[in-house]
């Protein structure tokens, strides 16, 4: 069966930003909304009302972008402008307070300091096997299968899989973030460069809003996973990332991508308390489709493989 769905975008390149893993080019971008088909991709605002009032066929879909990335603005917007299509943009919202966002940081450490995602994850395991948490890392990896961790994203390697665990499993947020930090201080990187580097500003979101896309909630420090954060601080997490935006756009906040697909119960029920009326997931698990809050997304990474493959359609492939 196919359901009503997002479609999920995060790191692009081109435009005087580097490649990345899984990032895509413009013209990339622009290929998957031919092989989707532009006929099945609707205007932001329209799929959201649609969606509520349950009148959408399962091929129609419209189009997302987590995080907030610069590169998204200026190389994937000028193609939703050739195509005449509005999207939706979650925007984790510490940068355009002048935060870093600590997770974007770190990626941007291992594209300009590494070869590949796989020499990065080699240094990492290496230094964290030396370092003051070498035997909670031991302790940990026992636990480890990638056979089934992260099974549902077919795109991650094993050290992927590895390297996720890791962070969100053993390490989590405070000792990662502690870790990381020492491993990039020794780049060299300068924060402050960083922000309008990697991150839209205001003056971006104020213009997507007042072209008609929909602006969305993703956390305000987008937290590797926010499920393990307690109630209060989630609360405090998306109360400020609504009211700043709300303050930018000057128009209510309503939808919302869970950060790395990681909520509970507590979290759906206090983003409703907040006035959220439609959330996203980051994959296609049916399990999740009941509710307006759990609202299926497929990665491009999954259409990409798709039109390698030569699958004649989109619609053949969300059936496979």
């Amino acid at each position: 069966m196919i359901f009503p769905h997002g479609l999920m975008f995060h790191h692009f390149h081109g435009a005087g930003h580097s490649a990345v893993d899984g990032s895509i080019s413009g013209e990339d971008f622009a290929g998957i909304i031919d092989y989707v088909g532009r006929d099945n991709i609707l205007d932001a605002k329209l799929w959201y009302e649609r969606y509520l009032a349950n009148d959408l066929s399962g091929v129609e879909c419209c189009i997302t972008f987590d995080d907030n990335l610069r590169c998204q603005y200026d190389v994937a917007l000028p193609v939703l402008d050739n195509y005449g299509l509005t999207a939706m943009w979650f925007i984790c919202s510490a940068p355009l307070g002048g935060q870093i966002i600590q997770v974007e940081k770190y990626r941007y450490y291992q594209t300009v300091c590494f070869p590949n995602s796989a020499a990065f994850h080699a240094h990492f395991f290496a230094r964290l096997a030396d370092s003051r948490f070498a035997g909670l890392y031991r302790d940990g990896m026992s636990e480890f299968d990638p056979n089934t961790y992260l099974a549902q994203y077919s795109f991650y390697s094993d050290s992927d899989r590895a390297y996720r665990f890791v962070r969100d499993k053993v390490l989590k947020q405070e000792r990662y973030c502690a870790f990381m930090d020492e491993l990039v201080a020794e780049s060299g990187l300068d924060d402050d460069q960083l922000i309008s580097r990697l991150w839209m500003d205001r003056t971006a979101v104020r213009r997507l809003a007042a072209e008609g896309h929909v602006i969305g909630l993703h956390s305000h420090s987008h937290p590797t996973a926010l499920v393990d954060v307690p109630v209060a601080d989630q609360r405090r997490e998306y109360e400020t990332n609504k009211n700043l935006l709300e303050e930018i756009i000057d128009f209510p906040v309503t939808t919302v991508a869970h950060p790395n697909n990681s909520y509970d119960d507590d979290t759906l029920v206090l983003l409703e308390e907040l006035g959220v009326t439609l959330g996203f997931c980051s994959n296609m698990d049916a399990a999740r489709f009941a509710s307006p809050m759990q609202v299926p997304r497929q990665d491009h990474a999954h259409i990409v493989n798709a039109m390698k493959q030569g699958r004649a359609s989109y619609g053949a492939q969300l059936s496979s």
